[in-house]
């Protein structure tokens, strides 16, 4: 005798087909069950595989790897193959003869078979049951798909040609499995948010922890094996993505008014080849840093390049928004909605972050840029280096002047590589007005010493790469260069050390205000720090203008000189030790501007549209700056200055004219009365602005004059920003001969001189009651110094701690605040130069290696795959109890959906990702940072999942600013699940229960709520991020509102239809049991002597027991192997030590008889002693135990009474629910009443299904309908659910469950534990079911307990009991709907009085219904272990 292997039998067969007669009524009662035919059905689909079940869409995928050859059917030397072939078995089969046909995996041919082969004998139906049983455990264990194509939702899709298994084809796939695996390792980096790995679900995960990475993308496998595609609600938040991860921001390119967006800026480039470098989604910032930068100007940009070449993880903050070429508003209307006016004391107009940024105070007026690439984005570009005598001031630092050899060498080289200045090339009408501005201004022979074309910051020939990855046209010579440059020509920051930055990792956020510093570490052990930030505006009720924090190793402050003084100033105010003289030292630069109007002769120097200007329809007026006078070389250098030509941007164009016409009255006139007339003739020909040349002018201003002027100006802190004082800074002396030279210009020109109006003196009173300067080049503030005492930095731009010489560690400020006076020229150069020279002296510091190589140059940035996002503002508020008394807690929180397309369509966790603040002051004195996600409407699966429950779960952490190591988890939960008949889910969705907890322990538990005003602020701040207009703006938020309102009517709504399965759906993956190597499972067939053959599937644990498993009606061993809880009944007993034999008897829906008329008395005579007395031949012992349940229970008992199986064969009993004396509940004694089973089957119905899906015909979905109405008038209502097989179910025999004892992975497979039952078999249970209740024959005699009214009085009743003289064990639940617990009663009280000595017991599990016994999901710690205890006492 051989055994034949399971590879050996798997590579011949398929799925087997049973033909039988089908009934004309729709397929609602049915001789071929729904089940059974929806198995061959899915099974003939193209690429059905044999180890696959179709049935409901799971999101778990199954580790597949078993050795097939584990798997074995007991059976003959040959078996007949495909065609006939005979096949050498491999090894002993252990009973008689059996031949087993394949069909060769053909699933068209099944159904033809089905549907029309009613000719093939008994013989024939008998071939192919044990390559069914096969496959069945095949299905159960196995339980994986083939490696292949997966469906959008991660779930792998079959991909075997046909339904042949073979142990090559299963090595080969795990191969390819393997070889897959390691692709996705090398891509994982590369994939989005959405990850579909068809060997099992991935996610990507950041890790905040200490010591890790936030910024490298790793793979997180879930560990949950049951549920490898569900998310466990773990006890630490896990960050799910990262800002690689995430779609870039919208483009502003809508806000700006420039029609030429996405014209071509130059040949072959244009503003769509410009990537975006940042993100204004700040909900994916992680928590911690190896260097953050504050600001994105020239000392930002600088560091943040030099951070990232260094291999650092970096972080980049900016206040104002991303511009990109093409973006900057040319037209006045929308250029002034880009003006923010800051006045002092009065509120700014504007929100703080639009790209002109004026700050107003009494003595002086400052222009600043705010956008990605600071001032840079608005400046004249000019790159010229400091005089020589300035370092020679006594204001720099020693050991900077000292090292002005290698800052010139090494520094200011680095500078001019990345920002590659040159003149401009080519000739212009204003160079020629400008060139006798310096006749007339100078008398030396050699004009060119001061007449010359300085470097500029501008492209003046394309590239295709300007070596950071970015094309680079040559310039159109427009003049808007300080409106923003449309074209790309202008080398921004944004343009050279941004997108290096980034190519190099840094992470870009912007619209993130930054307002303080603090420090995370013990006195004098400085670090981690922390960055105070907040969002939006300050005028509404959400996370606007609330502060949360980012910790890095590193902070470097380079927010300009006014934005890195306020920062240092309110964080000095929250208690930071730093120098008193932070604010002080503050420089215009010794700005001036004027204007030399209604000259002789053109100057063409106004901006132009730069679609004029690329089509050459206009005249050109080149970059905004063009020519110097120089002026520095003056005794004492601080009298000395610089003239430079200026051309207004285009978008000034109208206000510029205006200006000029208005002040024209004004203007300074010359000594020839008669250039009066044609100066207003040019004027009214509408020439003024063509003849009009502006003049800037920069210099030294802190000469203080006679009147008592202060030095230098105070920054300091104002209500809603800052202000500068500056006491009669319009009187420095250097002033008054910078003036002087406009006007000796405005002459030499032939033109008026036209003062700055808030300068002038005849204009001032207008707007002050003293003259005004004006400044776009801000510094100091920040001073560097020697120590504390005279300044905030030293020479390397570490901040000073207090007044000391001591610093802080870490902490660096790096712009033009830290210049320590005037520089007398445009100083972005040298403010660049010395923050390289900063960055250089901090990686020597540090031990970093900056990597300044800039060949090769990169491959071009590409703008990630922009998907629609959106961002969910959320606020909960409520009480917490903790040991210590309540807590008050609000939550302010973004809750973030990076990809709302794969949130919506794809995601089945539906996480997000959480972002916010948290107030508990008993907690913490400040606001807490939120970092986390949360999971909406998740179906509460897995085995802990509840029935019909949609989960908002919360997994959030709190990390306090003074303890940033020390973080509290906060778990929360609320459950959609409907209660009542009016409940409407609204106190679920607002109400949350949650638990506050620090290092395991809890702190407080409680609730919080969600008021109506919240939930109407949330609506009206709910935000669709990466769409172009309003549209697809609100048709993305109408999709997530359906998601949200769906999953509530769903839940809540009584109109919702019934749920049910989609046989079209994935084949769901089973879980793979927790079984040992020799427990794998072996399937003996049992042949009965009225010819039937059965299945015995044996799962050896060990050698306790044997103990046998009898099913109940309608289903199969089955219900024994759940793979949908966490651990089955079958493995708990195998875990155990006990060798397992599950009987599938003729009423399984696992074989072909289930549907064909039986009995019970069938059952007792031929079925279970076959199947007692193969397990005593295999495993040699003298008898068995076994656990019966439900109907399998009655027909062990009808076996043993009606004296069918020796009671000498049975060890001991435990009888689930129900024995020999089936008293049933109100429910089915009505139906029994009512003769249900037999009207049917006069009708000619044979069977009740269980199974319904989608695709039912009318029929079968009315009576859906009829019993939907039925069940619930037998339930009560917490036990009303949506699922129309559960209703037939409950309908066919009683409720079976406590819905809220099972998971929802269990009820939603309820399809494929249950299918038909014979009518024959139900109407001898409803014969029952009339008094006295007890066993009784088919034909409804008392042959299995004659004289039952009578007892023991009776000698034949005596005779009978005396077979029930084992050990018997009632197992029942309390909440048990199908028999009343007066049958167990009456069953022990039986059993005693014929057996005083025997052991007899009641085992009532409290609250179980009448299946929860193996279903319910907590089955594993209170049923098993008192089955367990039952047999360990019998146990051999």
């Amino acid at each position: 005798m051989t055994s034949q292997s399971a590879s050996g039998v798997a590579r011949q067969i398929g799925i087997i087909s049973y033909p039988c007669k089908q009934q004309d009524m729709g397929g609602l009662f049915s001789k071929k069950s729904q089940h059974k035919q929806h198995l061959e059905e899915e099974a003939s689909k193209p690429g059905a595989s044999t180890e696959t079940s179709s049935y409901r869409n799971n999101e778990g995928l199954a580790d597949a790897t078993i050795d097939l050859d584990k798997v074995a059917v007991k059976d003959e030397d040959v078996i007949e193959g495909e065609g006939g072939k005979e096949v050498e078995a491999t090894s002993e089969p252990l009973v008689e003869k059996q031949v087993v046909e394949g069909n060769g995996g053909n699933g068209e041919e099944q159904d033809n078979q089905v549907a029309g082969d009613k000719a093939e004998d008994n013989s024939s139906k008998k071939v192919g049951r044990e390559e069914s049983l096969l496959t069945e455990v095949l299905q159960e264990i196995v339980g994986a798909t083939d490696d292949g194509e997966t469906d959008k939702k991660g779930i792998a899709k079959d991909s075997a040609p046909d339904a042949t298994l073979t142990k090559e084809s299963a090595d080969l796939e795990m191969s390819s499995q393997a070889e897959d695996g390691e692709e996705e390792e090398v891509l994982g980096e590369k994939k989005d948010t959405e990850v579909t790995d068809a060997e099992e679900m991935e996610y990507v995960k950041v890790d905040y922890s200490e010591g890790s990475d936030a910024g490298d993308v790793s793979k997180d496998i879930s560990s949950n094996e049951d549920k490898p595609g569900n998310i466990a609600k773990s006890e630490m938040p896990e960050e799910v993505l990262l800002e690689d991860l995430v779609p870039s921001s919208k483009d502003n390119s809508t806000e700006t008014g420039i029609h030429t967006a996405n014209a071509t800026i130059a040949e072959g480039v244009t503003s769509s080849a410009y990537p975006r470098l940042s993100s204004t989604d700040i909900d994916v910032i992680g928590l911690h840093y190896d260097v953050i930068v504050v600001g994105s100007g020239y000392g930002g940009g600088v560091a943040a390049s030099r951070a990232a070449r260094a291999g650092k993880k970096v972080l980049v903050l900016e206040k104002g928004k991303e511009w990109r070429p093409g973006d900057f508003p040319e037209e006045s209307i929308a250029a002034a909605r880009q003006v923010c006016l800051k006045q002092e004391g009065s509120k700014s107009h504007g929100g703080g972050r639009e790209l002109f940024n004026f700050v107003v105070s009494r003595d002086l007026t400052v222009l600043r840029g705010c956008g990605l690439g600071g001032t840079s984005l608005i400046n004249a570009n000019v790159g010229l280096d400091l005089h020589t005598d300035v370092w020679d001031d006594g204001a720099w630092p020693t050991q900077f002047t000292e090292d002005l050899a290698t800052y010139r060498k090494v520094d200011l080289s680095h500078a001019q590589e990345m920002l590659t200045p040159s003149p401009y090339p080519n000739e212009l009408q204003k160079i020629t007005q400008m060139r006798k501005v310096a006749r007339a201004l100078s008398d030396v022979e050699d004009l060119d010493k001061i007449f010359y074309r300085p470097p500029l910051f501008v492209n003046f020939e394309t590239t295709a790469n300007n070596g950071f990855g970015l094309p680079q046209p040559a310039c159109v010579e427009c003049g808007n260069c300080c409106g923003g440059c449309n074209t790309g020509a202008k080398s921004t920051v944004a343009m050279n050390y941004l997108p290096d930055a980034k190519m190099h990792g840094a992470h870009i956020f912007t619209e993130v205000s930054v307002h303080r510093l603090s420090c995370g570490g013990s006195p004098g052990n400085d670090g981690p720090w922390l960055v105070h930030y907040s969002t939006g505006d300050n005028d509404d009720d959400t996370l606007a203008g609330v502060h949360r924090f980012v910790t890095a190793d590193v902070v470097v402050v380079a927010a300009g000189a006014l934005g890195s003084t306020e920062i240092l100033l309110r964080s000095r105010e929250a208690g930071l030790p730093l120098s008193d003289t932070v604010g002080q030292g503050f420089s215009g630069n010794g700005d001036q501007v004027g204007i030399s109007a209604m000259n002789d002769e053109e100057a063409i120097s106004m901006g132009v549209p730069t679609d004029d200007a690329q089509k050459g329809v206009v005249r050109k007026p080149g970059p905004c700056i063009t020519t110097i006078v120089d002026m520095r070389d003056k005794t004492p250098f601080k009298h000395g200055y610089v003239l430079e030509d200026g051309t207004p941007p285009v978008s000034m164009a109208t206000l510029y004219r205006a200006m000029l016409h208005l002040l024209y009255g004004t203007a300074s006139i010359d000594d020839d009365p008669s250039d009066d007339w044609r100066q207003f003739s040019d004027m009214v020909k509408g020439e003024t602005v063509d003849k009009s040349l502006a003049l800037l002018a920069m210099s030294h201003d802190d000469l203080v004059d006679e009147d008592g002027g202060d030095k230098t100006g105070t920054i300091k802190l104002d209500e809603d920003g800052v202000k500068i004082e500056w006491h009669l800074v319009a009187e420095n002396a250097n002033f008054d001969q910078i003036q002087s030279a406009f006007r000796s210009a405005a002459k030499a020109l032939g033109g008026r001189y036209v003062e700055n109006p808030v300068y002038s003196e005849k204009l001032f009173s207008w707007f002050h009651d003293r003259r005004q300067v004006v400044t776009v080049h801000p510094l100091g503030g920040c001073n560097m110094a020697e120590s504390g005492q005279t300044g905030v930095v030293n020479h390397k731009g570490q901040v000073f701690s207090g007044n000391s010489e001591d610093v802080h560690q870490g902490l660096y400020v790096m712009d033009g605040s830290i210049l320590p006076r005037a520089v007398g020229v445009n100083p972005s150069l040298t403010i660049t130069a010395v923050s390289e020279r900063c960055m250089r002296l901090l990686a020597d510091d540090h031990a970093w290696k900056i990597n300044y190589n800039m060949s090769p140059p990169p491959e071009l940035l590409r703008d990630p795959l922009s998907k629609p996002a959106l961002r969910v503002y959320e606020r909960m508020t409520g009480r917490m109890e903790s040991q210590g008394g309540p807590l008050y807690m609000e939550l302010k929180q973004f809750l973030f959906i990076p990809d709302l397309e794969y949130f919506l369509e794809t995601d089945p966790t539906h996480r997000v990702l959480v972002t916010g603040v948290v107030v508990c002051e008993q907690l913490c004195a400040e606001p807490m940072t939120i970092t986390g996600y949360a999971e909406i409407f998740r179906q509460d699966v897995g085995p802990e999942g509840t029935v019909e429950t949609k989960n908002l779960f919360y997994s959030l952490e709190f990390v306090r600013p003074g303890d940033v190591q020390t973080k509290l988890h906060f778990t929360g939960t609320k459950t959609a699940h409907k209660n009542s008949i009016l409940d409407l889910g609204y106190s679920d969705t607002t109400t949350m229960q949650a638990t506050v907890r620090e290092a395991g322990a809890i702190l407080a538990t409680g609730e919080l709520h969600i008021s109506l005003r919240d939930i109407v602020n949330a609506v009206d701040n709910t935000e669709v991020l990466n769409v172009q207009d309003w549209k697809q703006q609100a048709s993305w938020r109408m999709r997530f509102y359906e998601h949200f309102l769906g999953n509530i009517w769903e839940t809540y709504s009584p109109l919702a239809g019934p749920t049910m399965f989609d046989p079209t759906a994935p084949a769901r993956q089973k879980r793979k049991l927790r079984l040992p190597a020799e427990a794998l499972p072996v399937i003996y067939p049992v042949a009965t002597s009225d010819g039937k053959t059965l299945r015995l599937t044996r799962y050896q644990g060990g050698t306790r027991g044997p103990v046998l498993m009898l099913h109940g009606l309608g289903v199969s061993y089955g219900i024994f192997t759940l793979d949908t809880v966490e651990t089955s009944l079958v493995e708990y007993m195998v875990e155990h030590g006990y060798d397992v034999w599950l009987f599938d008897w003729r009423v399984s829906i696992r074989l072909p008889y289930a549907e064909e008329m039986s009995t019970v008395d069938d059952t007792a005579q031929f079925d279970i002693p076959a199947a007692v007395q193969l397990v005593r031949d295999q495993t040699g012992a003298k008898d068995v135990e076994i656990f019966a349940h439900c109907i399998g229970s009655v027909t062990l008992f009808a076996s043993l009474l009606g004296g069918h199986l020796d009671p000498s064969n049975v060890r001991c009993i435990m009888a689930s629910q129900v024995a020999f004396t089936p008293v049933f509940n109100k429910f089915n004694k009505l139906k029994a009443c009512l003769h249900g089973p037999r009207v049917l089957e006069l009708l000619g119905v044979d069977s009740l299904d269980a199974y319904t899906d989608k695709e039912a015909g009318w029929m079968d979905r009315a009576f859906n309908k009829l019993v939907a109405g039925v069940t619930a008038l037998a339930v009560d209502y917490d036990e009303m659910c949506g699922s129309s097989v559960c209703h037939r179910i409950t309908f066919s025999y009683g409720l079976l469950w406590e819905h809220a004892l099972m998971n929802e992975d269990t009820h939603a497979t309820l399809h494929e534990q249950f299918g038909a039952v014979n009518m024959r078999i139900m109407q001898q249970l409803s014969s029952m079911q009339r008094p006295p209740e007890r066993l009784l024959g088919a034909d409804g005699s008392e042959r299995y307990l004659p004289d039952f009214e009578r007892g023991l009085e009776s000698d034949a009743y005596r005779k009978h009991m005396r077979r029930l003289d084992v050990p018997i064990a009632m197992l029942y639940g309390s909440e048990n709907a199908v028999f009343a617990e007066e049958n167990v009663e009456v069953t022990l009280r039986r059993l005693r009085e014929a057996h005083p000595q025997q052991t007899y017991e009641y085992v009532r599990l409290d609250g179980y219904g009448h299946l929860d016994v193996v279903y319910a999901r907590d089955a594993p710690e209170r049923s098993f272990p008192r089955i367990g205890e039952w047999f360990d006492r019998f146990a051999e």
